[in-house]
């Protein structure tokens, strides 16, 4: 993972990875996840059909066992929401 590709205006705003493995993909995935603090969406590679991208909401947490950590929430992916009105796609 490079952190230092952008240049210009874009320096340090660019994440970039060395190369693909099929290891490391859910970390990729969830670094370079969009949010603003509140909410994010979690990013999925588009190689591997069966990844899904969530959306996460800061300070929501699936409760485990005392023995376990607890793990953030996945809300629905809203990305693929289709909006209908009077039975025309919007969007």
């Amino acid at each position: 993972m490079r952190y230092d590709k952008g240049t210009g205006e874009f320096k340090n705003w660019i994440l970039a990875e060395n190369g693909y493995g099929e290891t490391t993909p859910a970390k990729f995935e969830s670094v370079m996840c969009q949010g603003n603090g509140y909410m994010c969406v979690r990013a999925a590679t588009e190689e591997i059909p069966s990844e899904k991208r969530y959306t996460l909401v800061a300070g929501t947490f699936n409760r485990l066992p005392e023995d376990h950590c607890n793990e953030l929430a996945n809300s629905p992916d809203f990305t693929e929401m289709k909006i209908f009105i009077n039975g025309e796609e919007v969007g």
